[in-house]
């Protein structure tokens, strides 16, 4: 009799095991497709746009008139500038990038390159992460400092996806209280079988918790942190920046005035090469005066031979 109940009350623990995970599926799996796929997602959205179904910060969904304010922006910016000042620019970035609470995540700087002309420029480009309040405050201040000549920005949506991880991670934290609890119950020594296995579903399901965890630690950092692309040219002179398009008459004087100044810059190259090629041109026009000597003296010198032969004879 004993053993019958023994064995009822096991079947009953296997039956609740089974069975506990099958509703946690069910709870998560309306709203969540594949727990893999969600660092890949793109829910790239405008950043006013209220349509649709999203996640508010406990998980629950809310409606089209009932968005929640805690969403997830990612923003990314990238910006092209130009400065005559290299040094002094870079300097002033570094000095805003600390001022913003930033940091310099990658950085790639050419240095001073001098070609045939003497000429140089030098670029960098920087990766920077910028606090999220803080970063228009920072792309203004580029503005200041640069002529900025390009600019682009995103901002990426991930509410849906990071509230869905939260869910999914809330109801295996649940499903692994429930795994100890089932398993504080049971006597290892008399069910160690039935022990083995319950120990095996709470090491994957803490393993999943983490990996969700890993998941929601990469989404705040990068919405805390938004992303600037940044590429600083050093240039002779700034591209003019228009917001208008230039008339025909605005275009035949710019065209006459771009002619003279490149005219003046390729005049100017030519003195350099010039200057520098006088020590070749002087050198140059002697070398063919030796090679004529030299084939003179052997001639010369055969003539000699030959006729020192005919007098022997």
């Amino acid at each position: 009799m004993k053993k019958t109940i023994r064995y009822t009350s096991f079947a009953l623990v296997l039956v609740a095991l089974l069975i506990i995970p099958l509703f946690a599926s069910c709870s998560a799996s309306g709203n969540y497709a594949n727990d893999e796929a969600y660092p890949e997602l793109d829910y790239s959205k405008d950043e006013n746009y209220e349509g649709g179904v999203s996640y508010a910060p406990d998980g629950s969904l809310t409606t089209d008139n009932a968005v929640s304010t805690n969403r997830k922006i990612i923003r990314t910016f990238t910006v092209y500038g130009e400065t005559k000042t290299y040094d002094d620019a870079l300097e002033a970035i570094n000095t805003s990038i600390a001022a913003a609470g930033g940091f310099i995540s990658e950085s790639r700087v050419n240095g001073a390159s001098y070609n045939h002309y003497g000429s140089y420029s030098r670029t960098a480009h920087l990766v920077i992460k910028i606090p999220a309040e803080n970063l228009d405050a920072f792309i203004s201040q580029i503005g200041g400092t640069l002529n900025v000549t390009s600019s682009a920005s995103t901002q990426q949506d991930v509410s849906e996806a990071y509230y869905s991880v939260e869910a999914r991670m809330k109801t295996l934290e649940t499903e692994r209280e429930s795994l100890l609890a089932m398993m504080a119950s049971i006597d290892s020594a008399k069910d160690y079988d039935f022990w083995y296995t319950l120990q095996k579903k709470i090491s994957e399901t803490e393993q999943q918790i983490a990996e969700y965890q890993a998941i929601l630690k990469s989404y705040d950092g990068q919405v805390a942190y938004s992303t600037v692309n940044l590429t600083i040219d050093e240039v002779v002179e700034y591209t003019p920046i228009k917001d208008d398009e230039p008339t025909f008459g605005e275009r035949i004087a710019e065209a006459f005035v771009e002619s003279w100044k490149n005219f003046g810059e390729g005049w100017m190259d030519f003195t350099v090469f010039f200057v520098s090629a006088i020590p070749t041109l002087l050198i140059f026009p002697g070398i063919p005066a030796i090679i004529i000597l030299i084939i003179v003296l052997v001639h010369k010198k055969k003539k000699k031979q030959e006729k020192k032969k005919e007098e022997e004879k």
